[in-house]
């Protein structure tokens, strides 16, 4: 990651630090997204969904889905689709 920015791996750490933040914490932040986006927007399968985002067991997807958001990805879905027909 540190190559695109035409940076050393370790000053792209300090700057993220000197931010507050660090790659784990935007890749757990753009996984989060991914998810939701993903589940409210496309017919792609939680397992399919897990794998994008690069989760080799769908198990630990669902647990930290269930972590961010407090529902499982399945009840996400069921719930925003609720949703949407609502706003339709």
């Amino acid at each position: 990651m540190a190559s695109w920015f035409n940076l050393t791996p370790r000053t792209l750490h300090r700057r993220l630090v000197a931010e507050g933040t660090s790659y784990s914490k935007i890749l757990e932040e753009v996984k989060k997204s991914l998810a939701a986006s993903y589940l409210s927007n496309s017919k792609l399968t939680i397992k399919e969904i897990s794998y994008f985002l690069g989760y080799e067991d769908v198990r630990n997807f669902r647990r930290a889905f269930k972590r961010w958001y407090g529902v499982s990805p399945s009840s996400f879905r069921e719930s925003n689709s609720i949703l949407n027909i609502e706003d339709k």
